[in-house]
Formats: C-alpha cells, structure tokens, sequence
C-alpha cells in the first residue's frame, strides 16, 4: 500500500446510510458491519481509529488528519471521568457521529480531565472528512457511522511502556487496571479488528503514514 492508496480509499469510501439521530438498529447488518451507500450525500466521511488505551491511537490519527486536510476529534473528550467509558458512546454517537453524517456540525461538552469536571463548549463543522479516534469507535453502534475503521494492534507491554511515559500517567496510573476492564467489556464479542478496513501493526504506528509517503511500508 501507498500512501496515495490510502488516501484514496478514504476519499471514496462510501458513506453510511443516514439515520435519525443516534438510532439504533436498521444501519447495522446482520454481522455488525456498515450499511453504506455509494451515492451522493451530504454528510462528512467518517474515519474511525480504535485500537487497545496506548496503542498509539492519538498520534495516528492526528498525523492521519493532518495529511488529510481533515479535522481530529478525540473521544476522551465525551467520557466523563474514570468509570465513564460506557456512557460516552452514546454520546459519541449523538453529539458527534449522527450530527457530521448528516452534513451537521458537531457539538459536545469537552471533559476538563485536570479539573475532573465540564470544560468548554466545542463544536466541529461538518467537512469531506473528519478523523475520530479513541477507544471502542470501531464497537458495533458508533461503527454503523464510520466510512472507514483503522485498528492500531500494538501488543500489551508496548501499550504499556507508552501508557507509562505519557505526561498524565501519575494520574492515569491508580485507574488503569479498571479502565482496562471498562475497554474489554465494550469490546467483548464484537471482534473489531475482524471489521476493520485497515490493521497497523505494533510499533509501526508511529511511522506507518511517513513510511507510506516514502513507499516503504505495508499494512495487513
């Protein structure tokens, strides 16, 4: 795979079928993929990077954006404290995947995780594509609204060195074992990596987009 490619095959990736708002059901098939649509519509394309806390999601998908042209938004925004991960589907779904699939604007309250509190207003224009990451984006509900899914599988003690070096790991660390926890629930039984359009291995992560502009890399 090239660079070039990859681009490509975002660009054209069909859009998923418009719902309601946040409605469950009719967008999902049988085996928990997408309903698309190759026609012409109005909403945003929608790529999804998911992948295991520390995997290198954020740097991916921020990298991935910026050659794109597109906006980044990142769920941690949406969850609402340490035992909050559940409850931030939902509103994954209905502040931001339902409005930008529509060709509406993005609207949610971003989470202050140095204050543990609400923090400001934020709102994302609708765009040609816009880049989502955190965990379970790729889980069977928000995944109905993604054109295109990118699983970053890094293996567990390179998670864990990352995890272990990130600036916010002294209060990250007392809540790891249970925000663990909190990923396998969401993810058991729904086989993301099975759904995904794109795998990025380990620690390629980092240098996976610059090695495809160079045209000395490969994905599974």
């Amino acid at each position: 795979m090239t660079w070039n490619e990859l681009a490509s095959a975002i660009r054209s990736a069909p859009l998923p079928v418009r719902r309601g708002d946040g409605e469950r059901g009719n967008g999902e098939r049988g085996d928990g993929g997408r309903t698309t649509t190759s026609g012409r519509g109005t909403g945003s394309r929608i790529v999804g990077v998911d992948g295991w806390s520390g995997a290198g999601k954020s740097t991916f998908a921020r990298g991935l954006a910026a050659r794109l042209d597109a906006p980044c938004i990142s769920t941690d925004d949406l969850v609402v404290g340490w035992d909050g991960l559940a409850g931030s589907i939902g509103l994954l779904v209905t502040c931001i995947l339902a409005p930008l699939s529509v060709g509406e604007p993005a609207r949610w309250n971003r989470f202050d995780w140095e204050r543990l509190a609400p923090g400001p207003d934020v709102t994302c224009l609708s765009a040609p594509i816009v880049v989502v990451e955190g965990c379970a984006i790729g889980t069977a509900w928000p995944r109905s609204y993604l054109s295109y899914l990118i699983w970053i599988d890094t293996p567990a003690p390179e998670r864990r060195r990352r995890l272990e070096n990130r600036r916010d790991w002294p209060a990250y660390e007392p809540h790891v074992d249970h925000w663990a926890d909190q990923e396998r629930a969401l993810r058991k039984g729904v086989g993301t990596i099975d759904h995904a359009d794109l795998v990025v291995h380990g620690a390629l992560a980092d240098s996976f987009l610059a090695e495809l502009e160079e045209g000395r890399s490969d994905a599974g």
